[in-house]
């Protein structure tokens, strides 16, 4: 993510992820910071995962990857619990 930030191509990579609260996997998600969020989900057995460029309320775009192992079929408590950490990010950073 940092370093498609820099890219010639960046814009267009980011133009191909979810936009948080708008489409694809992030339609339902993270709505406080709709168009903020740019990111690609993921979900195995066992496995989710969120990888992100956040905008942040002070204005900086930082890059979050959350990988969570061993969720044991609890996927869609570990999105609110990831959805719960790119908030905290875009909050304090």
């Amino acid at each position: 993510m940092a370093t498609m930030h820099r890219h010639p191509h960046g814009a267009m990579f980011f133009d191909s992820l979810s936009v948080a609260g708008k489409d694809g996997t992030l339609v339902g998600r993270l709505g406080a910071l709709a168009g903020k969020v740019h990111g690609k989900t993921g979900t195995l057995d066992e496995v989710c995962t969120l990888v992100a460029r956040v905008e942040t309320r002070s204005g900086r775009i930082v890059a979050a990857a959350i990988v969570m192992n061993k969720t044991r079929n609890k996927n869609v408590a570990m999105r609110k619990a990831q959805d719960q950490l790119i908030t905290l990010v875009a909050d304090k950073l």
